[in-house]
């Protein structure tokens, strides 16, 4: 076992040992893993224990019948932080807000609820959000945050 899989084994908040497997305390990391395609890797940043935060990619890796999903686990340090995509990209305050919310994992609804604003009001910062960084969906916009997570 490396250094990166004893620090994984050991967020007791993101991830568990049971029977010798690996499992996972996330809700969003199987929602993740079922959205899995062969031809677009699916992203999400989880916050861990210490303050670490995980990046996690999954990629479908062969199809049914034996559906088998490839999915690489990342700790970059520190709470991530998009501060230079938000500020690169000229995003509003609400617009960045939401944006670093997705990027942490929380679903929209989840996000009206913190922010106290209608599911719709969400919807409409993420679309101009996603026009402003030039993005159409949720895979292309985690693809084009990495580049600004520096562990």
């Amino acid at each position: 076992m490396n250094e990166a899989a004893r620090m994984l084994q050991a967020d007791d908040d993101l991830f568990k040992v049971e029977g010798g497997r690996l499992a996972t305390r996330s809700r969003a990391l199987p929602r993740l893993m079922s959205q899995a395609r062969a031809d677009e890797a699916r992203c999400l940043t989880a916050p861990g224990s210490d303050g670490r935060t995980w990046v996690l990619w999954a990629r479908e890796v062969a199809s049914a019948p034996n559906c088998l999903i490839g999915l690489t686990v990342q700790c970059v340090g520190g709470a991530v932080r998009f501060q230079a995509l938000i500020e690169t990209h000229l995003l509003s305050p609400s617009e960045g807000r939401i944006v670093e919310m997705l990027l942490a994992g929380h679903e929209t609804g989840r996000i009206a609820q913190i922010m106290d604003v209608s599911l719709e009001t969400v919807r409409s910062h993420l679309k101009r959000a996603y026009q402003k960084m030039g993005v159409r969906s949720r895979g292309e916009l985690f693809a084009q945050a990495l580049a600004f997570v520096v562990p």
